[in-house]
């Protein structure tokens, strides 16, 4: 399944010391999700809400 290859993929990650970072996280229960297949880094709205143009520019 899909769940079992993210799994391998990550445990290999972590276990040879690579970051993973899981992007389009939008939940709590995601986030921990991913973090209990040692993903270290997160992007997305359970993060920060993404920000226009003109609030960079400002």
């Amino acid at each position: 399944t899909k769940a079992n290859v993210l799994s391998s993929i990550c445990r290999t990650a972590h276990s040879l010391n690579i970051k993973t970072i899981a992007t389009r996280v939008e939940t709590e229960t995601q986030k921990e999700r991913l973090s209990d297949l040692f993903i270290t880094g997160f992007q997305g709205f359970v993060i920060e809400k993404g920000i226009t143009e003109e609030k960079i520019i400002a």
